[in-house]
């Protein structure tokens, strides 16, 4: 994901720079192109992403694997075999 950023940044970057020199500073304030470079930049710099998709999956795997993990706590080798 970081990379896609970084695109985006560096092409609403170039978007807003060129806005800039045709039709003056005001046109990409008010069209708000400098925040979303911004962004596209902080969420480059970011190393993990609580708010994605991913993470949500990541999350209710671990929580299946955690509930599956204490519902076969016997099958899976963590009691020690007696002879």
């Amino acid at each position: 994901m970081r990379f896609p950023a970084l695109l985006s940044g560096s092409l609403l970057l170039l978007f807003a720079v060129t806005m800039t020199s045709v039709l003056g500073i005001k046109t990409p304030l008010d069209a708000s192109v400098f925040s979303a470079a911004a962004g596209a930049f902080l969420l480059a710099s970011c190393a993990e992403y609580p708010f994605s998709i991913d993470h949500l999956r990541r999350i209710r795997l671990k929580a299946s694997v955690n509930s599956i993990g204490v519902a076969g706590a016997g099958v899976g080798g963590s009691q020690a075999y007696s002879s």
